[in-house]
């Protein structure tokens, strides 16, 4: 059974190798991932994960944030962000409601 951060770490692993994802931030709200880093900071433990996973009925929804090279078309990148996850979740049988994919930079 894979955990929500093996599926977090797996989704950031394919992401990051992906030609043209220069970065890849956090997911959740600014306000919840600075809190979720204090509390990793005072209690010792890892940091979430960029990668935002909710579970659905019809499978599985991510949402992710990344930043784009400059020398790569946005809506080129994130079409190929969404077709690499689709592949990769496909291979794996996994079911997937939905994948959100939001530039947030381009560097």
């Amino acid at each position: 059974m894979t955990t929500t951060t093996d599926l977090q770490q797996e989704i950031l692993n394919v992401t990051t190798a992906i030609p043209g994802v220069a970065t890849v931030y956090p997911a959740a709200p600014a306000a919840q991932t600075i809190l979720e880093n204090v509390v990793s900071v005072i209690t010792q433990q890892p940091a979430p994960l960029p990668i935002s996973i909710t579970e659905t009925d019809g499978g599985i929804a991510v949402a992710l944030t990344i930043g784009a090279a400059t020398n790569t078309p946005a809506a080129d990148l994130c079409r190929l962000v969404y077709d690499t996850l689709v592949d990769h979740f496909r291979q794996n049988s996994q079911p997937v409601a939905s994948i959100r994919i939001l530039i947030a930079n381009i560097e």
